[in-house]
């Protein structure tokens, strides 16, 4: 018997102005978001930004967001 893993989970993050935004992790294959770090390497392509904002926020925002994931997976 399988279980299905969620996919479509919703994450959060707060920019350095206090603002909150929703972002997506949608990895090629969807499973790649459980595997270890070493397995996948995150790319910006994989980050989708959920709240509205301009192109220029949007390219701010995944750089920021993978830059911080990047940070908490080298400190674990």
């Amino acid at each position: 018997m399988s279980v299905e893993l969620p996919t479509d989970l919703l994450f959060y993050i707060r920019d350095d102005e206090g603002e909150t935004w929703a972002y997506q992790l949608v990895t090629k294959p969807l499973a790649a978001l459980y595997w270890k770090v070493s397995s996948y390497k995150l790319k910006l392509s994989d980050i989708k930004i959920v709240t509205k904002c301009t192109g220029n926020q949007r390219g701010e925002l995944k750089r920021l967001i993978l830059r911080d994931i990047q940070e908490s997976e080298a400190n674990e």
